[in-house]
């Protein structure tokens, strides 16, 4: 009586095109996936920026009328006077538009100065730009996706 193996398993050549098939589909979603991080990237940024303009301002209402915020390309610096509170670097790939050397701060009942009531748009390397509004009475900061360029 002759036994017959009953091992079972994969090939080499089966391991091979498998691993083929998954190194072309990887191929395809790379792309997609590092533009959503970068999308979701601008959009953490921009809130935190309006987040830090909301600091400036609630600084500028109590009393400390030096502190702004003076926009770098792709980041920005919290200042008290000449000194240097705090710097925000952008995340790869974005940065500010049009808005180099530009400072934000605020009177001392909120209303904006500096800039004044302006969008700033943060935009990343595939063109998702994020509006930061600041509103021209009240000071008030708000964010969102560019209507046309999300």
């Amino acid at each position: 009586m002759v036994k017959q193996s009953c091992l079972k398993g994969f090939t080499l050549i089966e391991l091979v095109i498998v691993i083929a098939i998954l190194g072309i589909l990887m191929g395809f979603a790379a792309p997609v996936i590092n533009q959503t991080v970068e999308k979701h990237g601008v959009a953490a940024y921009a809130r935190e920026f309006a987040g830090d303009i909301r600091f400036v301002r609630h600084r500028n209402i109590n009393g400390e009328s030096t502190v702004k915020i003076q926009l770098l390309g792709d980041k920005y610096v919290i200042r008290k006077g000449t000194v240097v509170l705090e710097t925000k670097n952008a995340p790869s790939g974005v940065r500010f538009l049009d808005s180099f050397g530009s400072e934000i701060y605020f009177s001392g009942f909120g209303a904006p100065l500096g800039i004044g009531a302006a969008t700033i748009d943060i935009i990343n390397s595939y063109g998702n730009i994020y509006e930061v509004t600041i509103m021209v009475a009240t000071g008030r900061v708000r964010v969102r996706p560019h209507p046309d360029k999300w």
